[in-house]
């Protein structure tokens, strides 16, 4: 789209309207919980976290699209 033709005014609105669809008709949330790298223990072998810890959870608002994969035997 060319921001030449559009106003600020106007891609603040297209804006708001995308955002109240998201979160108000869609009604889509993921809760992301993001690892705490600092204060998880992790194994000096193989360098995996043997006990997690995580802040607490953000909510999202978004639109998830997803395809089921087939499986062929």
């Amino acid at each position: 789209m060319a921001r030449l033709f559009i106003t600020a005014r106007e891609i603040d609105f297209i804006s708001d309207i995308t955002k109240e669809l998201t979160k108000d008709i869609i009604g889509q949330v993921i809760y992301y919980y993001k690892p705490r790298v600092d204060l998880s223990n992790s194994n000096n072998v193989y360098d995996e976290m043997t006990e997690r810890v995580f802040d607490p959870p953000v909510e999202i608002d978004c639109t998830v699209q997803w395809n089921p994969s087939e499986k062929t035997t």
